[in-house]
């Protein structure tokens, strides 16, 4: 739950930076991370409110952030195969905190999938 807390804020940090950006700039900055912060941030905490409160549809939360990161994984890897430029593939690289997220994100998946089984 926490982790969704911070990610939250996260969110919040990124839409401020991308508003100041486009107020400096002509060319508007993607909303695709900062709408991708905010649902994974509801749904991590969603999941983890469903795991503190040992309820069987934190599963469902759960499945749902392993598909949204999964989508945002394959969106950012089209992004990154048609950047032009060297600043356009640094902004559609995935960062290793998202990865990490991620792989914790499966590995509570299947752990809750094997509670519900047993």
């Amino acid at each position: 739950m926490v982790g969704g807390v911070f990610a939250f804020k996260k969110a919040l940090q990124v839409r401020l930076m991308d508003n100041i950006l486009d107020a400096l700039s002509d060319k508007k900055e993607s909303r695709l991370i900062q709408y991708y912060g905010y649902v994974v941030s509801v749904l991590t905490f969603l999941s983890g409110l469903g795991l503190a409160l040992l309820h069987p549809y934190a599963s469902y939360a759960l499945l749902f952030l392993v598909l949204t990161q999964g989508l945002y994984f394959a969106i950012q890897r089209h992004r990154y195969n048609q950047a032009t430029n060297e600043e356009e593939r640094a902004d559609a690289t995935v960062a290793q905190q998202s990865k990490n997220a991620f792989y914790l994100s499966i590995v509570l998946f299947v752990i809750v999938l094997i509670m519900q089984i047993s």
